[in-house]
């Protein structure tokens, strides 16, 4: 199955086709129910011809096999897989156990110690030939039924059930003409690595290092900050940050569409000398994931690696800054899957909602909060405008901090760092985030949307209160967001049996303006929404007036507690961000267990009267249209 969406993904990838994405799933809905399955995403005006694609792949397999480079592909990212599994052996977290435990008594599955998985897997993977996998899908082919599940808009063009059924058919009837195996991969994403760049300043950030704290900060003459921090909190795994100030705020208004297609179009693309099947080929046997973002008021990338192919990660960024792409195919793509919203919001309900949310909030600047692009918008998109813009975002490392937190060596990441980053070129320009977020309303601001179909509807509140949080204020904060959403599951859920996910949350934003924002969303019956509000209101205002009940207060405080005492390489690598802006320091971090104990109901109840004032919010409902 792998091999089958391997192919259909790089026909996506590299030209048009009724489908703009294929992956596989086991379609395991029900205990002892074994499916292996591709599936397509495609529009609803090309179910029929993504069918007959997705048949004819099938068919294909059946009549000539697998070649040997592609089946080493699939091979390669599974063993990936495996290798970082084994490798994080020691640091795995309770609750992977209790899976694990569950399912070896519910299913019998087989649970071995971590070296015999690792030596049977290998074994296996080593086993697989083109000709075993060949034969054991068609041997499953043959006592097993097709199985065809068509999901669309109910004005889609699907075929019937026996038209689907007589597609395959008609697919295993037809000689089919082989594919080419791919060809041999390079293996390298850079032919030559470039010459390493010395640091022109290194010093640790902490005073007193721990045993997960002791970050290096260098800083390079291309003007770029790198934090590398050895932590032992998960064996084998190294996580990546890196943020840049700007972002959609310092974007023109002509060139805001590109920039925000920017991310999944460069991201879909190939890299460098690379096409996309070809960097695919390259990364399939290396644990390695990077995401791009152009958010608001800055650039980012997020990522992480196995720590043995920590620098196949530190090549990807240099990549991105130097010679990103934009390719026809993947910004075709794009388009395709972003035009069926952009015509109709309301077939998601969920789409609907955020767009009269965003709406109400932001208004006509609403466009740099919800990156939700227009018809016309998304087909004035080119190839070049995207990667002009994206390298404008991108190609300047000079006010750019970096972070490299976990299972690492800090001399050999240091070398990798002053290769691939510290070569960076850079322009010496720095920039700035510009505010162009609009106040909240003010009052109460009331919003109905009728979207999709079914017997679900949605409230959803937004407060939005100016209020620069100290690190008591967001602590307590997080114990309002614990009490809400308890209160909302007792209170709503269980007594009235009206909702199927309430959930508050209360967070602070710095940036462009030092906001508290909550969010509230509760799901039931449409024909009782109005009710719905009323509930929610009644208990914020009961929780302003009166404080939470000590056994609630008492819950949320452990909780807090609790999660205060977790960290993570994620958690660290934004600590060193915010260290870094001065918005806090290492004794704050030190010192937040022993804040958290001392905070008092009151507080909690001061901060609900502040956070989530009365009479001023925006709320909206969707019902089903």
């Amino acid at each position: 199955m792998d091999v089958i969406a391997d192919r259909l993904s790089d026909d996506a990838a590299l030209g048009a086709q009724p489908f703009t994405s294929a992956s596989v799933s086991d379609n395991e809905n029900v205990r002892g129910i074994d499916a292996p399955s591709v599936y397509v995403s495609t529009d609803g005006a090309q179910l029929r011809p993504a069918l007959e694609a997705l048949a004819a792949e099938f068919a294909r397999v059946s009549q000539h096999g697998v070649g040997s480079q592609e089946l080493a592909r699939a091979v390669a990212r599974i063993r990936a897989a495996v290798q970082d599994a084994y490798d994080g052996r020691d640091s795995v977290q309770d609750y992977d156990y209790a899976d694990q435990y569950v399912s070896a008594f519910l299913e019998g599955t087989p649970y071995p110690a971590a070296q015999e998985e690792y030596d049977l897997a290998n074994a296996i993977l080593s086993s697989i030939t083109p000709e075993s996998v060949s034969a054991a899908f068609t041997a499953r082919r043959n006592v097993a039924a097709p199985h065809v599940l068509i999901v669309g808009p109910q004005d889609a063009d699907a075929p019937t059930v026996e038209a689907a059924l007589q597609i395959v058919a008609d697919a295993d009837a037809t000689e089919q003409s082989p594919r080419d195996d791919l060809a041999q991969s390079s293996g390298e994403l850079l032919a030559d690595a470039p010459d390493a760049v010395e640091e022109t300043s290194s010093e640790l950030l902490i005073d007193e290092p721990s045993a997960f704290l002791e970050p290096t900060h260098l800083v390079f003459p291309n003007g770029l900050q790198v934090v590398i921090d050895s932590t032992p909190i998960a064996e084998g795994e190294v996580t990546f940050e890196a943020r840049s100030p700007g972002g959609l705020s310092v974007v023109s208004d002509t060139d805001l569409p590109a920039a925000i297609a920017a991310t999944g179009v460069v991201g879909a693309s190939g890299l460098g000398t690379l096409d996309v099947v070809q960097l695919d080929q390259v990364l399939a046997d290396r644990s390695v994931g990077l995401q791009l973002s152009i958010e608001p008021t800055q650039e980012a990338m997020y990522g992480g690696a196995n720590t043995s192919d920590l620098e196949t990660l530190l090549q990807l960024v240099h990549l991105y800054f130097t010679s990103p792409r934009a390719d026809q195919a993947a910004l075709d793509n794009y388009v395709a899957g972003a035009l069926p919203f952009a015509d109709d919001p309301t077939r998601d309900p969920d789409t609907a909602g955020f767009l009269a949310l965003a709406d109400a909030r932001w208004g006509d600047a609403a466009l740099r909060w919800t990156s939700a692009l227009s018809r016309d918008q998304l087909l004035g998109l080119t190839a070049p405008d995207i990667e002009r813009v994206f390298g404008d975002r991108f190609a300047n490392p000079g006010d750019w901090i970096m972070t490299i937190t976990g299972d690492l060596d800090v001399g050999e990441t240091t070398d990798l760092v002053r290769t691939y980053l510290g070569s960076l070129p850079g322009t010496g320009v720095t920039e700035a985030w510009v505010d162009l977020q609009p106040d909240p309303p003010s009052g109460i601001t009331e919003r109905e949307v009728q979207a999709g179909t079914g017997d679900k509807g949605s409230l959803t509140v937004l407060y939005t209160v100016p209020w620069d949080a100290s690190t008591r204020d967001e602590l307590t904060l997080q114990l309002l967001s614990t009490v809400m959403t308890s209160r909302l599951t007792d209170h709503v859920r269980e007594e009235l049996g009206a909702s199927y996910s309430p959930y508050a949350v209360t967070f602070t934003e710095d940036e462009p303006d030092h906001d508290v924002v909550t969010y509230v969303q509760i799901t039931g019956d449409p024909a009782g929404m109005a009710d719905l509000a009323a509930v929610l209101q009644d208990d914020l205002r009961q929780l302003r007036d009166d404080g939470p009940a000590g056994t609630e207060f008492d819950a949320a405080h452990q909780q807090l507690l609790s999660d205060l005492d977790y960290t993570s390489n994620e958690a660290l690598n934004s600590l060193f961000f915010d260290v870094l802006a001065g918005d806090v320091t290492f004794d704050d971090y030190f010192g937040e267990s022993a804040l958290a104990r001392s905070i008092e109901p009151d507080e909690l109840r001061d901060a609900a009267r502040r956070a989530v004032p009365e009479s001023d919010y925006i709320q909206v409902v969707v019902v089903p249209a």
